[in-house]
């Protein structure tokens, strides 16, 4: 026999409804198993045309969105008045254009692009001993190089291939392993 009060109804799926029973007994608690069925219960939904959409390039606001931040960014650093907010959307417009040379659009251009990277550093350096965010001329040159080479890798690219970029940068941000 079982005592009075033990047996719990568990709330059920109305298309699932061995799920519940299954996460209850894998719960601690009531609140464990709360959490977990919310987790599992809202879906986002898909664009049915997703599949066709990531494959396109971008349209061209999309396009002169992209470019705004880093041309507004880079013009402050050419003309000596960026700042560290500067100096990091010109660092992750280079990674994003490193990841697109990795993945094969301008891939030639990967030495290019991590040299430009190298004249940020060096950038950084001198702005962190004289407090002047600002390019050498040579610097310049390198930096103007690497970002009229992302200009061109941007349309090529698919909106797909610019989200998996994106994604990387984040990831390799995490580990360390990108200019920040």
């Amino acid at each position: 026999m079982v005592a009075a009060g033990t047996v719990r109804r568990t709330v059920q799926h109305k298309n699932r409804p061995h799920r519940a029973a299954k996460l209850q007994a894998r719960c601690e608690t009531k609140t464990d198993m709360e959490m977990i069925m919310r987790k599992h219960c809202h879906r986002k939904e898909r664009d049915p045309r997703g599949c066709i959409t990531s494959r396109l390039p971008l349209e061209d606001n999309q396009l002169r969105d992209l470019g705004i931040a880093y041309r507004a960014s880079l013009e402050a650093m050419l003309n000596g008045k960026g700042d560290d907010q500067a100096f990091n959307t010109l660092a992750c417009a280079l990674n994003i254009a490193l990841v697109l040379c990795e993945r094969g659009i301008g891939e030639e251009f990967i030495p290019t692009i991590k040299h430009a990277q190298n004249c940020l550093i060096n950038c950084r350096e001198r702005a962190a001993r004289f407090n002047n965010w600002s390019f050498t001329a040579d610097e310049a040159r390198t930096i103007l190089k690497a970002f009229a080479i992302h200009d061109e890798q941007i349309p090529l690219a698919t909106k797909k291939e610019i989200v998996f970029s994106l994604d990387e940068v984040r990831r390799r941000i995490e580990q360390n392993e990108v200019l920040v």
